[in-house]
This record gives structure tokens, C-alpha cells and sequence, in this order.
């Protein structure tokens, strides 16, 4: 979050932020100039009025600050007039059996899907390919037993045919 210029956070639409906590509740280091700057008390109350945004909290349950630095972060994306896409995510390192994914993989169906519904729109008649299909090839490749072997053959130094 440090490299974003926060100054730009007003122009956008959408926003997904992803946020681990660390010590008692600290939010990481590289998101401590972002955090500063939104605690600003001059910032209007509706700033981020025209923003929408998703937020996921990488944590661990055995601290008493669960998640704490990502709930912090969207209240406060809340209170400068942002609006959430979807309910806020709380991975959790302890979560069985896959520990954070297991939070992240439906939290990432759900962040799709409104990302598709509300902010980029399918026009009408089209649809989403499905994750597990592959595009058209591009190219066919065929054999070609009864050619001499190096009449057709492109020079090493002769750019590919495209």
C-alpha cells in the first residue's frame, strides 16, 4: 500500500485491499504511510463517496486482534463514504483445512461476481467462460510426411512466420 499514491484514491472506482495484521493488532509496515494518511482529520467525511471497495484480512484467531488492521481499514474506507462491494473477508491462519485460502477462495467467488454485476457489466447476451475451458486455438499443426526434409525449412537468422 505504500507504493500506491494515495492522493489518486479518490479518482477511482474500485478498490480491493488486502490486509494482514501484525503484533497486537499493528497494521504491516508497508501499509503505515497509506493508514496515516487516511486518519487525517481534514479528509471530508465523504471523500470516497464515488469509490466502492473489498476488503480481506489475513489473520490468526489465537491472537486476541483478529484480523484487526482489515477491520479497521474497511470502517474506515466506511467513514470517508466508500461502499463495500461485498461483506468484508476474514481469512484466518487456523481455519482447517487449508488455513487463510480457506476464507480467500469463496471470498474471491463472491468479489468476481460483483465485480462483474456492478462495476464492469457483461453486455447483453455474452457470458462468462467457465475457469476450466480453453480459448479457440489460434493455430492448427499439421504433419507433412511426403515433403523433402529441408526444402520448406525457414533459415535459422528468418523471423517466424506470423
Amino acid at each position: 500500500m505504500d507504493e500506491y499514491d494515495i492522493r489518486q484514491l479518490p479518482r477511482e472506482r474500485l478498490v480491493v485491499l488486502i490486509a494482514s495484521t501484525t503484533g497486537e493488532g499493528e497494521v504491516p509496515d508497508n501499509m503505515r504511510a497509506f493508514w496515516r494518511f487516511l486518519l487525517r482529520r481534514d479528509l471530508p467525511a465523504d471523500v470516497l463517496r464515488a469509490l466502492r471497495h473489498a476488503c480481506f484480512g489475513l489473520g490468526d484467531s489465537s491472537y486476541a486482534k483478529f484480523n484487526y488492521a482489515a477491520k479497521r481499514l474497511n470502517r474506515r474506507f466506511d467513514q470517508l463514504g466508500s461502499r463495500p462491494l461485498i461483506p468484508i473477508g476474514l481469512g484466518d491462519d487456523q481455519d482447517e483445512p487449508g488455513g487463510l485460502d480457506t476464507a480467500l477462495a469463496p471470498w474471491l467467488d463472491r468479489l468476481w461476481s460483483a465485480i462483474d454485476a456492478v462495476v464492469m457489466p457483461l453486455p447483453e447476451g455474452t457470458e462468462i467462460a467457465p475457469c476450466d475451458s480453453l480459448p479457440p486455438a489460434r493455430y492448427a499443426v499439421e504433419a507433412v510426411d511426403d515433403a523433402p526434409a529441408d526444402a520448406d525449412a525457414p533459415k535459422r537468422d528468418a523471423p517466424p512466420p506470423g
